[in-house]
């Protein structure tokens, strides 16, 4: 059993792209190594007996964990489930050496206890946090205030730093949690409060290691605490997609629009989707919502914010935002998904736009349906502009450049023409139909 599970986690680090597997090997490896060089004493009995303590609040935080949890360790990721707290109150005092020791105990204990993140993103994370526990170690001045402060600045920078590039190497679906945790401010505040428990724990061990015992009801708040936002993150999160539910996605929309500046709203959805689910089957549906999602995220501004309408409908806020910019962002996000094949299928996708300036959300939703209705009439694939009731639709790519009738108000630029004509809510569209080309 156990060989066969170590050969599953084999071929899946296998499956990861290759940059992403020479980052983890190398923070494996520089895990292995930085911690035995930075050691300039061997570690006494005092340091062994807080590594133990150390390692065996690790263990106990972990059971608090599952407690927390209803009485297991959620098999969805966690931010490290508060076990940054103990390298770093290691690092603050222990020869660098037992900061492997304490991190590999932890990390064990949590993952045989339930945990079930790809084990070599465990490793990977436990890498991580040797690294950042040894570049707090070179940090001169003791246990004093300065150099705590300044201490756990450092090890959530490296942290971040660290994790940012397993972000960045691996698959941006797979990645698609931690990205999302590291452009969270919540993660660095809740990882600033996890390491400062650490220091806290530390100074009651020095102070007098029978006042380790008044930490319990500490780990019992902070585990409750680091719940907090991974909770509300999920019941704002879509859990196929990774996208905000719709009712989180309106409450930002909503907060942006109360300025006086132009915004937009994309309503996009899957063509003939139906298909797949009644071909493929819905496992397979969800694949391919998984990787439009996917797709969307990486093709919108940094701004931008996506959420799951319903079904295979997908609702883009963008602040800022003229009509041009709208339907050129929405005609990117077509392109960025058209093409994408799964089981034989070709997903496309259609998209409507709607823009306005102090306007409602519920006001642009209901311009972006009118629009993604015309869409679906001009064909599909494509995208309609609505702006003031004007629909403008974008043919599917490697189409010629049609002529365009009536076109005294066109706008010319970038390759594209775009003309006044209205798409009407007809079963096709009418030949005159003004429509933006990509050359």
């Amino acid at each position: 059993m156990v060989t066969s599970g170590l050969r599953a986690s084999w071929r899946a680090y296998a499956a990861v792209p290759l940059p992403a597997r020479l980052w983890t090997a190398l923070l494996v490896v520089l895990a292995a190594g930085v911690p035995i060089s930075l050691t300039e004493r061997l570690p006494g009995l005092r340091d062994l007996a807080l590594a133990a303590v150390l390692i065996g609040l690790a263990g106990l935080s972990a059971e608090l964990g599952r407690t927390a949890e209803g009485g297991t360790l959620i098999l969805r990721q966690r931010p490290h489930k508060a076990l940054s707290a103990w390298p770093f109150a290691a690092a603050l005092v222990l020869p660098p050496v037992l900061l492997v020791a304490v991190v590999a105990a932890a990390y064990g204990w949590t993952r045989a206890r339930g945990i079930r993140v790809p084990l070599w993103k465990w490793v990977g994370s436990g890498a991580i946090l040797v690294l950042a526990g040894g570049a707090v170690s070179v940090l001169p001045g003791g246990t004093s205030p300065g150099r705590v402060a300044a201490g756990a600045a450092l090890f959530v920078l490296t942290e971040a730093l660290l994790l940012a590039g397993c972000a960045l190497l691996n698959d941006a679906q797979d990645e698609a949690w931690l990205r999302g945790q590291l452009r969270s401010p919540a993660f660095y505040v809740t990882e600033l409060s996890v390491v400062a428990s650490g220091a806290v724990v530390l100074l009651l061990w020095l102070s007098s290691p029978a006042f380790v015992l008044l930490a319990v009801p500490l780990l019992v708040a902070l585990q409750r605490s680091v719940l907090v936002e991974p909770l509300r993150s999920e019941a704002e999160t879509d859990g196929k997609t990774g996208l905000l539910h719709l009712a989180a996605w309106r409450i930002l929309a909503e907060r942006d629009l109360g300025r006086d500046r132009p915004a937009a709203v994309l309503l996009a959805d899957l063509d003939h989707f139906k298909v797949v689910n009644d071909t493929l089957g819905h496992l397979v549906g969800d694949e391919v919502l998984r990787g439009v999602s996917a797709r969307l995220v990486e093709a919108l501004r940094g701004q931008d914010v996506a959420g799951r309408f319903g079904g295979e409908e997908f609702c883009v806020f963008l602040p800022d935002t003229d009509a041009i910019q709208a339907l050129h962002v929405a005609e990117r996000l077509r392109q960025a998904v058209g093409g994408l094949p799964v089981g034989g299928v070709v997903v496309t996708l259609s998209v409507g736009v709607a823009t306005g300036r102090g306007v409602s959300v519920d006001a642009l939703l209901s311009t972006a349906d009118r629009a993604l209705y015309a869409a679906k009439r001009a064909g599909r694939d494509c995208c309609v502009l609505e702006p003031v009731s004007v629909p403008v639709p974008v043919p599917r790519a490697g189409s010629a450049l049609t002529h365009v009738r009536d076109a005294g108000h066109a706008v010319q630029g970038e390759g594209a023409v775009l003309g006044p004509q209205m798409v009407p809510r007809g079963d096709e569209a009418p030949a005159d139909t003004a429509r933006l080309h990509h050359a």
